[in-house]
């Protein structure tokens, strides 16, 4: 564990730079690494491992050598492994129906780097929502963690069709303080995320040779295919949280030990 964390830290320096450059210009940048060195796939997957980690432990809690962290990690790296084969299967698959062909390699690389950042970025900022919900409404937060404890241990058709109960419960909650407001800036900080992916979509319409149209064409077919992809693997991972929470504190202390929870009035 010891010689992980020492090289987690050796790659940072070099991973701050990497994310800067990328995230200002992420076509021209993600491009020249696709076409450039021999390293070009091992440097892509060390950055997505390094985004990976990096706000791993402020978003699961301790890391402690008693606690659940590395297996939770172990799992959760697992789940998307799985779920990132299947993405980069899709989008091979997207610009294969529009006629146009990208390499393998060239196509793990812009993946690796594009959900990298934006990885980063929406972490950041629903972090940042996250514990200005929980400072400014601490009892409408309270509910909501509890909330989302119930809703994970659903099985995949009760998400589908809620019960009575649940259907309250949200209802509860939805009539709380607070609780639109902070649904309506997650969207925003949501959306500012997106917009960066959207922008840095370029980057395979400049490695297939294409136009705009022809891009935009495989956008539009890479999320249709994409979204039940995402939906099985988010439940999943949310089904992967539950047996982690089994046997251990509540979501609730878990994330006041980061002051995330602060004590209601």
């Amino acid at each position: 564990m010891n010689e992980a964390v020492q090289w987690l830290l050796k790659a940072i320096p070099t991973y701050v730079l990497t994310f800067g450059q990328v995230f200002v210009a992420p076509k021209t940048e993600i491009v020249a690494k696709c076409r450039g060195e021999e390293s070009a796939v091992p440097d892509a997957l060390v950055f997505l491992g390094v985004s990976q980690l990096v706000l791993y432990p402020l978003v699961q809690g301790s890391t402690g050598p008693h606690s659940a962290f590395w297996d939770t990690a172990l799992r959760a790296v697992s789940v998307g492994i799985i779920g990132g084969l299947a993405t980069l299967a899709v989008l091979a698959l997207a610009w294969r129906i529009i006629g146009a062909r990208l390499k393998f390699s060239e196509l793990i690389v812009a993946y690796c780097y594009m959900l990298g950042v934006f990885s980063v970025i929406s972490s950041v900022l629903s972090l940042a929502v996250i514990r200005m919900f929980a400072e400014f409404y601490p009892k409408t937060y309270r509910a909501w963690i509890d909330f989302l404890a119930q809703a994970k241990s659903l099985t995949f058709s009760e998400a589908f069709s809620p019960s009575p109960e649940a259907v309250e419960s949200i209802r509860k909650l939805q009539e709380m303080p607070g609780y639109f407001l902070f649904l309506m800036i997650v969207v925003i900080a949501f959306w500012m995320a997106l917009l960066w992916l959207f922008f840095a979509w370029g980057t395979f319409r400049q490695l297939a040779s294409v136009s705009r149209l022809r891009s935009f064409i495989a956008l539009a077919i890479f999320l249709l295919l994409w979204l039940p992809v995402q939906m099985i693997q988010g439940f999943a991972i949310m089904q992967s949280s539950t047996q982690d929470h089994s046997g251990s504190s509540p979501p609730s202390v878990r994330v006041e030990e980061w002051g995330y929870c602060p004590k209601a009035s």
